[in-house]
């Protein structure tokens, strides 16, 4: 058989994240991902941009957001209805603007429950000071009737995936998809967002989860307008999109979601994930290969993740995720930082490990040791955290390491079962009963810790009520 035509990839072929060797290589590929997303859409060369046609009526003020209805003209005669989130009373040119594409929940971007509250995502974005818009996918809501000619009260889900699955028409002949509709209508909600008075367009954002998630990294492959994003449950490397709106004919060239996930380095970027579906593994794959396309730019602090504990969705705990603790100083201008505490670090052992291999009274007494290290992943960059292997000739000492991990409290645990000696930060390790600090005169170097916040959440009172807290129980440390 033709090679060409055997481990073809699937929705669920496991891709194994390509290595990229100098920044001109990635930047040639990153070209290219984005013509083939352009070509596989039906966007080459893209179309004439009609006017906006802008309606925006029936506004309902609450408490420190208002909610209205709104369309634009997206193509000549192809309208985009959603709902438009605005800050009570906004002012020129002043807030970021956030355009928020929704996923294949049974009710859009009207759908309203655990896993997926729509309003809630809108209006929170409107209340931390943002102009924020969600607009229907495709044969959604009060896009329904456009294409398919049908209405469903119960799941948009069928009505958005029925007329294009399977089809061998003439709409395949002439690269017309619902993959290229949706992208288009994002490229344009862009317009409409950037158009509204209030908005700043130096602080342009997306963010969408699952089928919206695809969305966001489509759109930000191919339009540069954007200065943060936030895809949702859909960077893998093991799923690739359930929804013929997330596949089309040539979209996946030579190429697949980790990498279209990376086109927008070296802008911040953060990977939310969940632990139940198929971004589960972000920590350790997904993420790790991003971030070495950051590093071809030296913006690595430009690009993080979080991992929740919930089922796949846009839950509250994902809406939440707009604090961090950064171990090293913070590069990005727009960020409230406040200083926590400056984190040391000693050599610690457990009391079995000492009675089986002797006492440890100097540095030369390291040369013999079993070494728990750090592995390639986000501690890696934080303050040289293999000082100790450095200390005890990394050259002669990497024969005696038993254990690399990337997971502080994986090293922790396994220098206190005995496995080998480590260097620990002193506020994960100094009071735990199990492990004591040998040679307290050799410390490693240190670095400093910050919370940081987008400046729009300065004034949110559950930021300020975390940031007292966590305050008052660092001064309370002895670290």
């Amino acid at each position: 058989m033709d090679t060409r035509w055997q481990n073809l990839p699937h929705v669920h072929h496991t891709f194994a994240p390509t290595e990229y060797p100098n920044l001109e290589t990635w930047e040639t590929e990153k070209t290219r991902i984005r013509n083939q997303i352009l070509f596989a859409a039906g966007l080459c060369p893209l179309p004439e941009k009609p006017p906006l046609n802008i309606k925006i009526w029936n506004r309902i003020e609450r408490d420190g957001y208002t909610i209205e209805k709104a369309y634009f003209q997206s193509l000549h005669g192809f309208y985009v209805g959603g709902t438009l989130y605005r800050p009570i009373d906004p002012q020129p040119k002043s807030h970021p603007g956030i355009i928020s594409p929704h996923g294949h929940a049974r009710l859009g971007r009207l759908n309203e429950s655990d896993a997926a509250s729509y309003q809630a995502r809108g209006l929170t974005f409107a209340r931390m000071g943002c102009t924020a818009f969600m607009w229907d996918m495709i044969d959604y809501n009060d896009s329904a009737r456009h294409l398919s000619g049908a209405y469903e009260d119960e799941n948009y889900g069928i009505v958005h995936r029925v007329p294009w699955i399977h089809k061998q028409d003439d709409r395949m002949l002439w690269n017309i998809g619902i993959l290229g509709f949706q992208l288009w209508n994002s490229i344009r909600a862009l317009d409409f967002i950037s158009k509204l008075p209030e908005v700043d367009t130096n602080r342009l954002g997306c963010t969408g989860e699952s089928g919206g998630g695809t969305q966001t990294y489509n759109l930000y492959a191919v339009d540069d307008r954007l200065h943060v994003a936030a895809p949702v449950c859909m960077v893998s490397a093991y799923m690739q999109g359930g929804c013929v709106c997330e596949n089309t004919p040539l979209l996946r060239i030579d190429t697949n979601n980790v990498d279209i996930g990376a086109t927008f380095a070296p802008k911040p970027l953060i990977l939310i994930n969940s632990a139940q579906d198929w971004t589960q593994h972000t920590p350790e794959v997904e993420y790790p290969a991003v971030k070495k396309i950051y590093d071809l730019y030296d913006a690595a602090d430009h690009v993080t993740q979080i991992q929740i504990d919930a089922p796949h969705g846009y839950n509250l705990a994902m809406r939440e995720a707009d604090v961090a603790i950064r171990m090293g100083t913070p590069t990005q201008p727009n960020l409230i930082q406040r200083h926590l505490m400056t984190v040391h670090s000693h050599i610690y052992a457990a009391p079995s490990y000492l009675e089986e291999f002797g006492p440890i009274e100097s540095a030369d007494d390291l040369l013999t040791q079993r070494l728990i290290v750090y592995g390639v992943g986000p501690l890696s960059d934080i303050a040289s955290p293999n000082w100790l292997l450095r200390r005890s000739g990394e050259a002669e000492s990497r024969h005696r390491v038993v254990l690399e991990a990337n997971n502080i409290y994986c090293i922790l645990r396994a220098v206190e079962s005995g496995l080998g000696i480590s260097a620990l930060p002193d506020y994960v390790a100094r009071e735990r009963p199990n492990i004591r600090q040998i040679l307290p005169d050799l410390q490693g170097p240190s670095f400093d810790a910050y919370l940081v916040y987008a400046e729009e959440l300065r004034h949110t009172k559950r930021i300020g009520v975390f940031r007292d807290f966590l305050l008052s129980q660092i001064a309370a440390w002895k670290y």
